[in-house]
């Protein structure tokens, strides 16, 4: 009942088809159904004692063609939600904070209370010291976005700087102009990459074995 086909073709089970909302894109009835599928669980979950207990967490791996202009573009293919459900209610409200998929560890650890040393490449999401952007591949070019400002890096330069508040189909690129906010995020971006290249050629992306030798 809770697979789907997010993928082309869009399969959704044979007894619903035709039978949900559906919209230009194909994968609107994928998503009509999915809705559904929630609708289902949540309806089951109420039901169990870890109900209220329990964080749920709704993303998704990756985004999809968007319908809406602000998604037909490179920040918007890599748009995604990040719903939290408490059913206590102690958390309410949106926030339109930049973030990543990085983030998620981080900012789940801190809402469960787990003092944990990990390595991550995120921040808590909801730490007002922690610096707030997402970075991601295009092909040969590095995305990163931070507040405002959406920069492109062929991994050498800056090929793209662009204020999406202004300019939300990024047409317009500044990068010509070198503002400060642009040598900024491409000094971040430059130690992000080097942090992380560093770490897997010497294969440290985890924490080294604490534990005792035995005896």
């Amino acid at each position: 009942e809770f697979t789907i086909s997010s993928h082309h073709p869009f399969h959704v089970p044979a007894q619903y088809r035709g039978r949900l909302p559906q919209g230009p894109l194909p994968i609107q009835q994928c998503v009509a159904y999915t809705d559904l599928s929630l609708r289902r669980f949540f309806e089951t979950a109420r039901r169990m004692p870890w109900y209220r207990n329990t964080l749920f967490v709704i993303t998704a791996d990756h985004a999809v063609t968007g319908v809406r202009p602000e998604y037909r573009n490179l920040v918007g293919r890599f748009s995604i939600p990040f719903i939290l459900y408490d059913p206590r209610g102690e958390l309410k409200g949106e926030d339109a904070t930049t973030m990543q998929q990085a983030d998620f560890l981080p900012t789940l650890l801190d809402l469960l209370g787990l003092q944990r040393e990990v390595v991550s490449f995120g921040h808590n999401v909801f730490s007002p010291s922690s610096p707030h952007f997402a970075v991601s591949s295009a092909g040969e070019m590095y995305q990163m976005v931070q507040g405002n400002f959406v920069l492109h890096f062929d991994g050498v330069r800056a090929t793209g700087f662009y204020d999406k508040s202004r300019d939300p189909g990024l047409k317009h690129n500044l990068v010509a102009r070198q503002p400060a906010q642009l040598q900024e995020m491409v000094r971040t971006l430059k130690a992000y990459l080097q942090e992380f290249t560093h770490r897997m050629t010497e294969n440290r992306l985890r924490l080294s074995d604490r534990r005792s030798p035995t005896r």
